[in-house]
Formats: structure tokens, sequence, C-alpha cells
């Protein structure tokens, strides 16, 4: 599906109090956690904009590509990439960005994982005629992975034994990830898909 369409997709999940991915991602804290990357999307798609040196070496681009971005509608580091890639995407009529859920088959994610683990969005850079993989990019900038990677995995083991606290450490993680991208106003993300997916 084409992004538009996949944020229209999680407005009627959010309205009806659903979201994708396996069951356990579709409890009330993570159509919760929908609601506030909707919110970051539409002020992304509406106040975001690319930089001189983006929009300068996007307009480069004369290899036809596909962005395939793997994803779930929950997934906040999404709400706060995908936008700005999206943007980038339909500033040259070159590149046509597509959205896959991570948990639907077939499972692509499986091809792509990082350090082992299932992590979104990941951005997949394919030559458009021949579909051979050129670049990854994701799950999130490289200076906000580093800073939170080891917290983000420890919490989730705890997540899967059912501990209490982990709840609580989760929305502490989300909280630290959100003043970062705050903070960065998309410059990492922008700068990181210059370098990984085009060509």
């Amino acid at each position: 599906m084409n992004y538009p369409t996949y944020v229209e997709m999680a407005r009627e999940l959010s309205a009806r109090g659903e979201t994708t991915g396996h069951p356990k991602f579709r409890g009330k804290s993570w159509v919760n956690l929908m609601g506030e990357s909707l919110e970051c999307i539409d002020t992304l798609l509406q106040s975001a904009s690319l930089n001189e040196n983006t929009h300068k070496a996007v307009q480069k681009q004369e290899m036809p590509l596909i962005w395939l971005a793997i994803t779930e509608t929950w997934c906040i580091d999404s709400a706060y990439s995908l936008p700005i890639i999206y943007k980038m995407s339909e500033t040259n009529p070159n590149i046509t960005m597509k959205v896959v859920l991570r948990d639907d088959p077939p499972q692509i994610i499986d091809n792509f994982r990082t350090g082992g683990s299932r992590s979104i969005p990941k951005v997949i850079c394919l030559d458009a005629e021949s579909l051979v993989v050129l670049g990854t990019w994701g799950p999130r900038p490289t200076e906000l992975q580093i800073k939170i990677m080891l917290k983000v995995r420890a919490n989730n083991k705890l997540l899967d034994k059912g501990n209490k606290k982990a709840a609580v450490r989760a929305k502490e993680i989300i909280t630290t990830i959100k003043n970062w991208y705050e903070e960065d106003q998309t410059e990492s993300i922008q700068a990181e898909i210059i370098e990984s997916l085009l060509y």
C-alpha cells in the first residue's frame, strides 16, 4: 500500500479502538500508542520540511527506486520517521514509497532483522526494475539507536515475562524517544536516508 493509504487505515483502526500486528500488540496501551503516533504523523505531514541539502540530493536521483517501509500502526519510531521519508519520496517521481505491515505474511522483516530483532520501522531500498535490494535504513537514527537500544531490549524481555514494572519503564523509554525526535527535528533521518537509500 502507499503511505497515505497506510495512514488512512491507521485512522480507521484507531476510530474502532483497534491496531495492527501480533495479538500481543492489540491491547489498550498499544491502541493509545497508535493514537499518539497518528497525532505525530499529522503534525509532521503538515509542518516538517526537507532541508536544502536533502532536497537537492533527492532531486538528483535518476534510477527508479522503491522504498519499502516495514512497520505497524502503533510504532512511535515510524510515526517520527516515515512522514519525512514519505515527503522525500514525493519530491522525485523516480522514488516510490510503499508500506507493508511487519506481522502480515509474508513476513519480510525476517530477512532484515536488526541484531536479530524484528525492529521497526525498516525501510528497504529496491531497484524498481529488478527488485534487487540496494540498501536499508532503520529502525531509528543511529544516535538514538545507540542511546536506547540496550534499555529497549532489556525492557522487552521483562514485558515478555509479564513484569509489571516493565510497562512503567516502557513509558519512560517512549518519552525519551519522543524527546529525542522533537529535539532533532528530522535532521538525522534526512541525513541518514540520503546516505542509505539514494543510489
